[in-house]
């Protein structure tokens, strides 16, 4: 998995640990956590600049961000 779709709504977490994904999709809603363990966006960034990065693009995570 190298990418995701805009406008992607999500009720839960997601899980993207362990996947190429190095950005994260405009107006990304995530209604629980959203886990990026072991992806190149967790060696780039912390989470607070991740949950940042989100939020700029229009988005939003509920739940925590585990990098």
């Amino acid at each position: 998995l190298k990418s995701l779709p805009n406008n992607l709504k999500v009720g839960g977490g997601l899980y993207l640990l362990d996947t190429q994904i190095t950005s994260l999709p405009d107006n990304l809603q995530v209604g629980g956590f959203l886990n990026l363990n072991n992806t190149p966006l967790s060696k780039k960034y912390s989470k607070d600049e991740i949950r940042q990065r989100i939020e700029d693009k229009g988005g939003d995570v509920k739940g925590n961000i585990y990098i």
